[in-house]
């Protein structure tokens, strides 16, 4: 049975931001009919605020590589049949250039919320994300899932996520929680979020750790949205 998949995901509907940009009627009708597996999947795949920026058109969901894998996979499946439980697939990836005497590897992508796995990148060694990046070189302190501080800086963020700098590596969908102490043009300011791991990039002496924001306050949010699209 089809199920209604708000193109701009209900949670940001009261959203700062998100009125500024849309009617509130328009966000009520914005919808796509898809099938109960296939909405689970988008959900999978990106993030509500991802979904929102770069996702919100039935044109722009076909480009996930995720969605179409899982359309293929599905095809010739039986009308009645529903997806138990996560899927997996292989799909070829390269290895950072620090260790290119390995051409490539297989890596497994998980259709649940963890993305590729764990160590592995794409050929960009980068998310693969519209939102704009800005450099930010912000001292981070960062609080680990078993409770163990670590100290790192912040390489680029975005509205939605940052690059961070430091000594270890994380497993993809670990939640982590940031305090960023930002300076900009001479003034200081303390933020605290949490976020989950996408990928590590392998360094020669650590690690880029790249993170997707999952909590935050309205403050951070309309910072880094103003930063990264250069509006400040």
């Amino acid at each position: 049975m089809p199920t209604k998949h708000h193109l701009i995901p209900k949670s940001l509907h009261s959203k700062k931001r998100t009125l500024e940009n849309f009617k509130k009627a328009d966000l009520v009708s914005t919808v796509a009919w898809v099938c109960r597996s296939y909405l689970d999947m988008i959900h999978r795949a990106k993030s509500e605020a991802e979904l929102a920026s770069d996702f919100r058109t039935l044109d722009a969901l076909k480009t996930i590589p995720e969605l179409n894998a899982f359309v293929e996979w599905i095809r010739n499946k039986p009308a009645n049949f529903v997806p138990k439980s996560p899927r997996k697939v292989e799909v070829q990836v390269t290895i950072c250039p620090q260790y290119e005497h390995r051409k490539t590897a297989f890596a497994t992508l998980c259709r649940s919320s963890y993305g590729k796995s764990p160590y592995m990148t794409d050929s960009s060694g980068i998310e693969n994300r519209r939102s704009p990046r800005r450099g930010a070189g912000w001292r981070a302190i960062v609080k680990a899932p078993d409770k163990v501080f670590y100290q790192g800086k912040t390489v680029n963020v975005s509205a939605q996520g940052l690059l961070v700098e430091m000594e270890r590596q994380f497993p993809p969908n670990s939640l982590l929680m940031l305090k960023i102490e930002v300076v900009y043009k001479g003034e200081k300011d303390e933020f605290v979020l949490s976020a989950r791991v996408r990928h590590n990039i392998i360094r020669t002496s650590n690690y880029l750790v790249g993170l997707q924001i999952v909590k935050m306050d309205e403050q951070t949010e309309d910072f880094l949205y103003d930063y990264s699209h250069m509006n400040i």
